[in-house]
């Protein structure tokens, strides 16, 4: 029986920011959180706490095809864990995809997956990262058996991409500490919901209907079918509060607020 394909996005938790941009890239092609697309840093796509990665990828080779994207950056190789990753899925012979993130360089390439690995430099000419990007997605729509797209849709996102990712600002959104964090409308709109509930928790789930949705106590509050830019708000909200510490990840579908998250409230 063909196995059903799945995405890895194999990051270090430093280049988060960069690795959302990748992730909304995805989604442009109409692949979805946790359904098509697991990565450990993003709500709604996350692998469980505690899980060994060793396990938990050949948990996942067992049941998917699965597609390695390695987001290469000097942060990356820092991280023992990243580099377990990349060792996990040179073992279990996945199928790989590098991106290189601006400012890293061929030469950085190191271990299992190598400077000689056909890569995506997203720095480099843009005519070439376009070309690069193209192919990449032609060969996920042939995986996923996803009906061509429009291109002038896919342009726009490619294009979008490119340009943001190239932004030197989103290298201090990575490196952002949440004493310097804005705390927008939006993040204490869902503060005020988590705080109301007795449990304080959030749920991230999935359905065929809804796609990914967050859920506060009884209320879905937001979720991707059929509008999927409040979604977004919704998702952006829950990214700002996590990565300011008032909003802590229990599992992989559990969120609780914090008491730091109380205080913003209060």
């Amino acid at each position: 029986m063909k196995k059903k394909p799945l995405i890895f996005i194999s990051h270090s938790s430093k280049n988060k920011a960069h690795v959302a941009k990748i992730a909304e890239l995805l989604r442009s092609i109409n692949l979805s959180p946790r359904r098509d697309i697991f990565c450990s840093s993003l709500p709604g796509y996350g692998i469980p706490n505690g899980a060994n990665i060793f396990d938990f990828l050949r948990e996942q080779f067992l049941n998917y095809d699965l597609h390695i994207i390695f987001v290469h950056s000097p942060e990356y190789y820092e991280s023992a864990v990243s580099l377990n990753e990349m060792g996990a899925a040179w073992v279990l012979k996945s199928n790989a995809t590098s991106l290189l993130l601006p400012g890293f360089d061929f030469s950085g390439m190191k271990g299992v997956i190598g400077s000689d690995s056909i890569a995506i430099k997203l720095d480099g000419d843009q005519s070439e990262v376009k070309d690069r990007l193209n192919q990449l997605r032609r060969e996920l729509e042939a995986e996923f058996n996803i009906p061509d797209n429009e291109d002038i849709i896919w342009e726009d996102a490619r294009d979008k991409f490119i340009r943001e990712i190239n932004d030197p600002t989103l290298e201090k959104k990575d490196n952002t500490t949440p004493a310097s964090v804005t705390i927008t409308e939006e993040m204490k709109q869902l503060l005020r919901k988590v705080a109301a509930v007795p449990e304080g928790q959030i749920l991230i789930g999935f359905s065929l209907e809804l796609g990914t949705y967050i859920q506060i106590g009884g209320e879905v509050v937001a979720k991707e079918y059929p509008d999927r830019r409040q979604y977004a708000i919704w998702d952006e909200a829950l990214n700002a509060c996590l990565h300011a510490n008032y909003i802590e990840r229990k599992s992989d579908a559990i969120y609780v607020i914090t008491n730091a998250g109380y205080k913003v409230v209060e």
